[in-house]
């Protein structure tokens, strides 16, 4: 009897001391195993960085991040980058990289034994290649905005990542349904800048509304007057009045038109004619 006492105390016990463990989280995302064409460019790659071709190297995991748009891709060409110092590229796929996997401590997709080695030495490299440049924080009013810094388009607002630019003078800019706007910066290396751009479209909109022709008019009738009006109203109870004095207004015309042809002297002007107006790779 006491031992069917206690055993109903015990197992209690051991539930609170070993809760049951909560539903096993889903698997991390995978990449999926590479084409055919993937396979090869991967090789190609290889081949290139062991004949020390690193510029050509880099230029084929580029066309594999295009393709693929997976984090080994972006780490491979800001590596790369980074090795022909080209600092702004480096920083631009080694934070797409940043972002897609996560931290060791966190990681967003799965990740392959060895890569807090990876992922410290890309963080080192990132940190050295933004001493050499800057880092443009672009906001724009609208959303939907083309962004271009120096005629380059770097992406659509709103920007998620900084652009990252050689140290100097640039034009950042952003356009929408027509309406520009362009704004100069002095960037230095090491620093950044917030840029921010105000698209004024509506202004845009009720200008074009303001600006578009009338409807068309309609044609006078023959007695002069528009349907419905006054004037042709008139006309319908004062026939004989009307004629008649069109009638003398139209012969006082023929005669003092015969006496100016006799007093001309020079040519007919012409009127002057009217002015015509003219109108990344993202992860």
């Amino acid at each position: 009897m006491r031992r069917l006492l206690y055993s109903p105390i015990l197992a209690l016990v051991l539930l609170l001391e070993c809760p049951i463990s909560a539903a096993a989280e889903p698997p991390l995302p995978r990449r999926p195993a590479p084409t055919k064409t993937e396979q090869d460019l991967q090789e190609q790659a290889r081949r290139l960085v062991n004949e020390g071709r690193i510029a050509d190297a880099r230029d084929v995991h580029l066309t594999l991040w295009r393709l693929t748009g997976s984090a080994s891709d972006a780490f491979n060409v800001g590596m790369l980058s980074f090795r022909l110092h080209e600092f702004a590229t480096a920083a631009e796929f080694l934070t797409i990289y940043f972002d897609r996997v996560g931290t060791p401590e966190a990681p967003k997709i799965w990740v392959p034994p060895g890569f807090k080695d990876n992922y410290e030495l890309a963080r080192a490299n990132f940190a050295e290649a933004r001493r050499h440049i800057g880092a443009l924080e672009v906001r724009v009013s609208e959303p939907g905005a083309d962004v271009l810094v120096d005629g380059r388009q770097v992406g659509v607002s709103p920007l998620t990542s900084p652009v990252f630019v050689a140290p100097g003078q640039h034009r950042v800019s952003a356009q929408l349904a027509g309406v520009h706007v362009e704004q100069p910066i002095a960037v230095e290396a090491g620093s950044e800048r917030t840029v921010w751009l105000v698209l004024d479209t509506r202004a845009k909109a009720s200008g074009a509304a303001a600006a578009a022709p009338a409807g068309p008019r309609s044609r006078s009738s023959k007695t002069g007057g528009l349907p419905g009006s006054t004037a042709a109203q008139r006309s319908t109870t004062e026939p004989a009045v009307r004629w008649w004095t069109v009638g003398a207004l139209a012969a006082t015309s023929a005669a003092w038109g015969l006496s100016g042809a006799s007093r001309s002297s020079g040519p007919t002007r012409r009127p002057m004619n009217g002015s015509r107006l003219i109108g990344a790779c993202s992860p």
